[in-house]
């Protein structure tokens, strides 16, 4: 498999990961334009990083439009991106558009020096055009990982990898995912979804559980 895939197989594998990959170097022909719809965590986050970098560099990534997961058009679990993208070509920006559904016409010209940063591990932000230009300024200041006082990590559980240690028993240990996270307070979540305890007791990040975070 690693001799086959080489972008998409780091830490946990995933479906779509292996299918982008498969599908931009294996499906499409050398000046194929590809069209995608794929979970926007495979924009950031931070197991994906060789395949976006893939992406970025070795093909023209044209543009990125973001389908909420509460956006009622399709029925998923998880936000959405419909990628475009052009096989082998280069580019200097992406089209980002950070709601498709409900405002579509706010397009960020997201450079792609811009994205290319190791400290972000070349994460496709979903912004908007305002939010873009904050962006480039907060990048003079120090990245989290840069100070001493900030322990930065990923949450506790990998929704796919430890399914299983969700459960619908109220073991005091609420599930909070993405979708419950707002600007500066915590959305409702889910009264059915929570943690089990032989997780919680195993997971090398329990010491923070019960500690104050901020999550974004």
């Amino acid at each position: 498999m690693l001799e086959r895939f080489r972008y998409s197989t780091d830490e946990v594998l995933n479906l779509y990961k292996l299918f982008v990959e498969e599908i931009i170097d294996r499906y499409a022909n050398e000046t194929a334009l590809v069209s995608l719809l794929i979970p926007t965590s495979i924009m950031s986050d931070k197991t994906c990083m060789k395949l976006r970098t893939h992406m970025l560099k070795d093909n023209k990534l044209i543009s990125v439009k973001v389908i909420g997961e509460d956006s009622g058009y399709i029925d998923a679990q998880q936000a959405l991106s419909a990628i475009l993208l052009q096989k082998g070509s280069k580019i200097d920006k992406v089209a980002v558009i950070k709601d498709y559904c409900n405002n579509p016409e706010d397009i960020a010209e997201v450079a792609v020096k811009d994205i290319l940063n190791e400290n972000t591990g070349n994460a496709i932000a979903a912004v908007s055009s305002k939010e873009y230009q904050v962006l480039r300024t907060l990048r003079q200041f120090p990245v989290v990982k840069e100070l001493p006082f900030v322990v930065n990590l990923r949450g506790e559980l990998d929704l796919t990898a430890d399914k299983h240690s969700i459960v619908n028993t109220n073991t005091g240990y609420l599930l909070i995912r993405g979708r419950n996270i707002n600007y500066y307070n915590l959305l409702t979540a889910s009264q059915n979804e929570f943690i089990a305890d032989e997780f919680v007791n195993t997971t090398k990040k329990g010491c923070y559980i019960e500690q104050e975070r901020i999550v974004c």
